[in-house]
């Protein structure tokens, strides 16, 4: 798979399980930091929705950019796995939880403003455990909306 296939294929498992848990996508027309939007389509007085930044890869990985600072309520969803979607794995972690991650391991993001990992350690993979999501248990995310 190209870098394409893998983002298109990465952003289909995503929507799938939002679209089946009853969360509304939204996807906005250019990309500037942003490949999704999610919604509660709840009757509520207010308007809640959590900008996506999709971060796909065929095997594991996890990179941190500070230029998503930018943008409030951001939540950084990785999805690894993407050539086998019965073996993807999700996680869905706001951008200051991953920053708090990153830090934890390394001090290479607050030095450089980036960090990337192609093969994460098992202290890392232990530590974004516990954002993993599957279907079914998307519940602690619309409810934080």
């Amino acid at each position: 798979m190209d870098s394409q296939q893998v983002e298109i294929a990465g952003k289909s498992i995503l929507t799938s399980l939002f679209v089946s848990e009853n969360i509304e996508v939204a996807k906005p027309v250019r990309d500037k930091g942003i490949d999704l939007i999610i919604y509660s389509n709840k009757s509520s007085d207010k308007f809640n929705a959590i900008p996506i930044q999709l971060k796909a890869s065929t095997n594991k990985g996890f990179s941190i950019d500070s230029k998503y600072a930018k943008f409030p309520n951001l939540h950084m969803a990785y999805v690894w796995n993407v050539g086998d979607p019965q073996k993807s794995e999700i996680f869905i972690i706001s951008y200051q939880q991953a920053v708090q991650l990153t830090n934890a391991l390394t001090k290479y993001f607050t030095k450089h403003g980036n960090y990337a990992v192609t093969r994460p350690s098992k202290k890392f993979i232990l530590l974004i455990s516990k954002f993993r999501h599957e279907v079914g248990n998307m519940s602690k995310l619309v409810e934080a909306m």
